[in-house]
């Protein structure tokens, strides 16, 4: 009689005892099989759980409870070791496993049932916050523009604040440069406590490094000093000297151990981690799901706005974009090492201007001094100085003025009597006082003069009144409270000449 295979269907001749489709063996009196309903055919999981048995007792069915969305019990079968335990070891077990066939049929053993699986639990709220971490492009940005842009109210505020001091005409340059640098130190301080505290608050992490950090770091220090070596050598071709950046200038005019520290720890330390976490790590990486390019433009718009020099704006906007290409192509590494080298190069520059040579400049009418390195013309001279005959700035907002007055013609002027005068009228102009003892003669190579400490408007200065034939001349030193600028005053007055 005809059979047909319990396992495959197949049909079979004589009394085969195996079958010749799947290679099954033929047993003449089955088992009591257990059969499953067949899993839903639109159900990916299906096959999850199937994988999943194949954990579980080898050579058994499994009985596996549904998860929520699928109502259906699916098998779990895996090869048996030997035929014995079901089938040769050429069989399949998806053929064993597909829906709608008797599992057991082809086994030597009645198939039995495990206790079932419970139904996987959904995942704690923890478990989806850290998994959100993972897809910082599905984040919002917290709101970090707003937040950027009031840090940058408050660096107004305190800028204003330092400027309406300055303006009040009883505070030195030196002193101001201090109160900025104190007020410096303290804003850096508040926004880099916000900026960590709103790194804690998002929901994305920056990117410290795309690739390998130490190949990012150097990358990224690498382009901040070709940048900077590339502004300096075009700016010294365009102007004859080396440009620097001002601010910088100011803070280590003075050439104290003091202020160039501060210079390098503020220029090249704090300002880039301060700066790159802000605008970098939490701005354009805030920014990154509404599209790269969006995100580092706007990110440059608020660098150039922190710095508030409407001048340069197209420079900040364009260092900022930079920066900010670097981050999203290496990451914050690379962007911090940038600025980092990028101000370095600067400050160095600016250490260069104030110990290189001294320097001969030369006025109107034949006027030439030769100057300690650090003091130069100023580009646009103005009140006073417009009208000098030869005008120079020096350290901490420090000024030198020579002036001309010329003589009638057979004018003399006694330097005992000017010395007189300046000890019994104390007052020289309203807001100008000379100090007391001040006044007393100094032989100088370009010819005798009276020299007297004075306080014009609550600023201490140096006059120094020297008559010649056809003029008088005046050098008047405001030293902004500088003790350099009064340590360089009586080399300055032996390099004088006059006509």
């Amino acid at each position: 009689m005809d059979r047909t295979c319990r396992a495959c269907g197949a049909r079979l001749f004589g009394e085969a005892a195996w079958c010749g489709q799947c290679l099954a063996p033929v047993d003449v009196s089955p088992p009591a099989a257990t059969r499953v309903a067949p899993a839903a055919a639109a159900d990916d999981s299906g096959m999850l759980d199937l994988l999943a048995g194949l954990q579980g007792t080898r050579g058994t069915v499994t009985t596996v409870a549904a998860s929520p969305s699928v109502a259906s019990v699916r098998p779990a079968v895996t090869a048996p070791d030997t035929p014995e335990q079901g089938h040769s070891s050429g069989a399949r077990w998806w053929d064993e496993a597909r829906p709608g066939t008797p599992l057991g049929s082809a086994t030597g053993a009645p198939a039995t049932t495990a206790p079932a699986v419970p139904a996987p639990r959904p995942l704690a709220a923890s478990a989806v916050t850290a998994t959100a971490t993972l897809a910082p492009a599905r984040q919002a940005n917290g709101g970090l523009v707003a937040v950027t842009l009031g840090i940058i109210g408050l660096n107004v505020v305190i800028q204003a604040f330092v400027f309406a001091l300055g303006r009040t005409g009883r505070l030195e340059p030196s002193a101001g440069i201090r109160i900025g640098l104190w007020a410096t130190w303290i804003f850096y301080a508040v926004v880099l406590a916000v900026a960590v505290g709103r790194a804690r608050k998002v929901a994305f992490r920056p990117v410290w490094a795309v690739d390998e950090a130490q190949r990012a770091g150097i990358v990224g220090g690498a382009t901040g000093l070709a940048i900077a070596l590339t502004l300096i050598v075009l700016g010294r071709a365009a102007t004859g000297h080396v440009v620097v950046d001002p601010r910088i200038a100011y803070l280590v005019s003075e050439r104290s151990l003091t202020r160039i520290l501060a210079a390098v720890a503020l220029a090249v330390l704090v300002a880039p981690c301060v700066e790159e976490l802000l605008f970098r790590g939490l701005v354009v990486e805030g920014l990154r799901p509404a599209g790269t390019k969006p995100a580092i433009a706007v990110g440059a718009v608020l660098f150039a706005l922190w710095h508030l020099n409407p001048g340069l704006l197209v420079y900040y906007f364009g260092m900022g974009a930079l920066l900010g290409r670097l981050y999203c192509r290496r990451g914050l590494v690379a962007s911090l090492a940038a600025h980092a080298a990028f101000n370095g190069c600067i400050v160095l520059a600016a250490l260069a201007a104030i110990t290189g040579p001294s320097l001969t400049l030369t006025g109107a009418s034949g006027v030439a001094v030769r100057v300690p390195p650090g003091w130069h013309m100023p580009t646009s001279p103005e009140g006073d100085a417009a009208g000098a005959a030869l005008a120079v700035d020096g350290p901490s907002g420090a000024g030198l003025l020579v002036l001309r007055r010329d003589l009638p013609p057979g004018t003399s002027v006694d330097l005992n009597r000017v010395v007189d005068r300046f000890g019994s009228a104390p007052t020289i102009v309203p807001g100008v006082s000379v100090r007391p003892g001040s006044a007393h003669r100094v032989a100088l190579p370009a010819g005798d003069a009276v020299e007297v400490t004075v306080d014009a408007y609550g600023h201490e200065g140096e006059v120094v009144v020297m008559p010649r034939p056809a003029a008088t001349w005046t050098v008047i030193l405001a030293t902004g409270g500088s003790s350099r600028a009064r340590r360089d005053f009586p080399g300055i007055l032996r390099h004088l000449h006059l006509p």
